[in-house]
């Protein structure tokens, strides 16, 4: 039987940080093609998250089919703009929709707020317990060697190999803790593995990018 923490865990030790963090990066290492590139894998995560991703919690007593949910479908019509829209109808479109810029803004204040709140649960010592250093170990280290050995053998595209490593590097995504609290997750290991992670990455993203040579 699994341990009801598993699908949680694997959860926010799977998904990283593909958009604030990175991007930030991104914008300081690299050119716009590149920043592009960094968008594009955010996109890819994103699929997953919201097609396999949320299947890994406890689904909500009054949910449906979380593979058919309005993000995914959110996604779905962002790509089929971009492709097929004109870049006139692309820019009255921005302009018509501003005000959901202000709302997507919400979304990091929100889950730290989130995050905040089931900190608060358990005691600061609790944070750093061991499921939070072997999620980190699997994390911050054991994901991103993966990546830097795939650059280094040349299975991945020399353009592209950064970019993976980027984020690989990543630590668990803040919006896993809202996950964690919408389909019954348990939303203080969560809490605790975004916490933890994030504060040994202050270590481990500048080994590895010095590793790297990024």
């Amino acid at each position: 039987q699994h341990h009801p923490d598993r699908g949680t865990f694997t959860f926010l030790v799977g998904v990283g940080n593909t958009v604030f963090l990175p991007l930030t990066l991104a914008d300081v290492f690299w050119n716009q093609e590149m920043m592009a590139l960094v968008i594009l894998a955010s996109i890819g995560s994103d699929f997953f998250v919201w097609t396999y991703g949320v299947t890994l919690f406890p689904r909500k007593k009054t949910g449906g089919n979380l593979r058919f949910n309005l993000p995914l479908i959110a996604i779905g019509v962002s790509l089929c703009l971009i492709y097929f829209g004109s870049e006139n109808f692309m820019s009255h479109l921005h302009q018509k929709m501003s005000h959901f810029y202000w709302i997507g803004k919400m979304a990091l204040p929100l889950s730290m707020i989130v995050l905040g709140m089931n900190l608060g649960k358990g005691m600061f010592s609790e944070i750093f317990k061991p499921i939070i250093f072997v999620g980190a170990l699997i994390q911050l280290i054991l994901l991103p060697l993966f990546a830097f050995f795939l650059g280094k053998w040349g299975i991945l595209p020399e353009q592209i190999y950064p970019v993976f490593l980027l984020i690989a590097m990543m630590p668990s995504a803040i919006m896993g803790v809202i996950l964690a609290e919408w389909y019954q997750g348990n939303a203080k290991l969560a809490a605790q593995l975004v916490f933890g992670s994030h504060i040994l990455s202050i270590a481990t993203i500048p080994f590895w990018t010095t590793i790297a040579g990024i």
